[in-house]
């Protein structure tokens, strides 16, 4: 038996005892939605860039929706668990130096792997510290209509490393059922957009390049806020 089976096989002997006893744990999917405040430099540099070039007004995107679903083991004062999100905001801004409508479309998934600690429960009122560690996979998209150049839109894609910390608020309704809301800080920074389909000028793979000669990434790090439901059983 190699090291790093022993060590599985005396983990799960040491987690099996607390899974198995169904009074102590219990499991929780919790679907929630919100906003997260960012102000990405990048992102904005981009809107600027079209108010320059087509005479448009985007305002800056700032406070993309976002809605996520997650899975918790709850055992003790502890939850572990992991969670799958959707981020997106869309912007529109006519020019009538062209005529046209210009359009942005963001969009993000991030998926994490979560760590709450209660550290006050009276048994209605639930108020726990959490952290998280994950990635987010985030495209951009821009158009006009009608078209300017061509009809597809420019689609660009790229991924970012993420973590956080904050705070869960419980409140019981029911015997299984719970309301939550949730204040988190969010770092995250993506790699270098490319992108994600051939057009007339430019190919898929390419780096997206700013005039100047910069690469486009997004810090999106910000403050998250989302409010939800939890599901719970032993």
């Amino acid at each position: 038996m190699t090291p790093r089976i022993k060590i599985l096989f005396l983990a799960l002997l040491f987690v099996s005892p607390v899974l198995s006893a169904s009074e102590t744990v219990k499991y929780a999917p919790e679907f929630k939605i919100g906003t997260v405040f960012i102000d990405s430099a990048g992102l904005n540099k981009v809107t600027e860039g079209l108010n320059t070039s087509y005479g448009t007004g985007f305002n800056k995107i700032r406070m993309p929706c976002t809605f996520s679903g997650a899975f918790y083991v709850e055992f003790f004062r502890s939850r572990v668990g992991v969670e799958l999100g959707y981020e997106y905001a869309d912007r529109s801004s006519s020019s009538s130096l062209y005529g046209v409508t210009e359009s942005v479309n963001y969009r993000a998934i991030p998926f994490s792997l979560n760590y709450q600690y209660s550290f006050f429960n009276s048994g209605r009122f639930n108020l726990l510290a959490g952290v998280f560690i994950g990635f987010m996979n985030v495209s951009l998209s821009m158009s006009t209509s009608p078209t300017i150049v061509e009809s597809q839109p420019y689609n660009m894609t790229s991924t970012a490393f993420m973590l956080g910390t904050g705070l869960d608020f419980f409140v019981r309704i029911s015997k299984r059922l719970r309301l939550s809301s949730s204040l988190y800080y969010r770092y995250a920074s993506t790699n270098e957009f490319q992108y994600s389909g051939d057009t007339l000028r430019h190919n898929n793979g390419d780096t997206v390049v700013f005039s100047n000669g910069d690469t486009l990434t997004m810090n999106l790090s910000g403050i998250k806020f989302l409010i939800g439901i939890i599901f719970e059983w032993s």
